[in-house]
């Protein structure tokens, strides 16, 4: 076994194993505490993707950790399995990091000084784009499961890759995980971050822009922060990759470049994994409503509980 090996090994496993422990749980909360308040557009944005989340956790971290500790690969045991972790695997990260886009606009919207803009800020458009982005990210992951595929290494062993199309490959390395598992997002991303931070800036009341960067504000920069480290990494890599898609190289080089590979594909699982500790750390609003549902008694309830209040579900600051 290579150093390399031994590196993606110990990376998967400690780094992994955190990130799928705090990332179903995590997830878990988020899709109970979002779902009570689902009727809002941005909450129901963060619930459908904290849904996401949690498969995409289950399915892709859970078999690099099997993989990586008790070297079982369960997609090179059946073509089925292989075929459907791709699939899904890009289905849930893209619906996932979609919703947050989605989000992200939404809380453009709504802060903006533009009546036209604010209405656009309702249900009833969420749930339409909803089902638009469903399926339409359904139907583009389909190329995944038709190219891959069992293939025998050199080694003898079997492992679940894609198959040898010049155009799927092209269009892999060149478009689909530079761009749009990458830079397009994180654009996005950056872009409604800033523009909703600046509207919210903008306010004249001091109340209302307080608590905007309080609950709104903040939960959204910080989240983009943690989406850009997790993305920027895996895009640099790739868009590499697609530059020296051609380029004969050597067996140490390709074993360097397999080991970041494996190690900016987990760092990826970090924006679905921390979306909870990202969420509980930039929002008090959001630290009572975990509290409440975990049963944990607040130490300002305790001290003075005249001063108790209600924690009204209708705030969209909380998004």
């Amino acid at each position: 076994m290579s150093v390399y090996t031994n590196i993606t090994n110990n990376f998967t496993i400690y780094v992994g194993s955190v990130f799928f422990t705090v990332g179903i749980l995590g997830n878990i909360i988020n899709a109970c505490i979002f779902y009570k308040n689902h009727r809002n557009p941005s909450t129901l944005l963060l619930f459908v993707a904290s849904c996401f989340n949690l498969i995409y956790i289950f399915v892709g971290l859970l078999t690099r950790l099997m993989s990586a500790g008790l070297h079982v690969d369960v997609a090179a045991n059946s073509l089925g399995w292989c075929k459907a972790r791709f699939y899904l695997l890009q289905l849930c990260a893209l619906t996932s990091v979609s919703c947050i886009c989605y989000a992200t606009i939404d809380q453009y919207f709504i802060s903006s000084q533009s009546e036209t803009l604010r209405r656009l800020s309702k249900i009833s458009n969420v749930r339409r784009v909803l089902c638009i982005l469903i399926l339409f990210w359904i139907l583009y992951s389909i190329p995944l499961a038709l190219f891959s595929s069992l293939t025998q290494l050199s080694d003898g062993s079997i492992a679940c890759v894609f198959i040898n199309n010049l155009g799927f490959i092209r269009f892999a390395s060149y478009f689909n995980l530079p761009l749009i598992w990458g830079m397009v997002p994180i654009t996005i991303l950056i872009t409604f971050g800033i523009l909703t931070y600046r509207n919210v800036s903008l306010l004249r009341n001091a109340r209302n822009r307080d608590a905007a960067q309080r609950h709104l504000t903040s939960m959204i920069l910080l989240h983009i922060i943690f989406i850009v480290f997790g993305t920027l990494p895996y895009a640099f890599y790739y868009t590499y990759s697609a530059i020296t898609l051609f380029t004969a190289k050597t067996t140490g080089r390709q074993e360097l470049e397999a080991c970041i590979s494996n190690i900016v594909a987990v760092i990826l699982y970090c924006p679905n994994s921390c979306a909870f500790l990202v969420y509980y750390v930039a929002s008090a609003t959001y630290q009572k409503q975990v509290k409440k549902f975990l049963h944990i008694p607040d130490r300002a309830t305790q001290i003075a509980p005249e001063h108790t209040a209600t924690i009204e579900p209708k705030t969209r600051a909380m998004t």
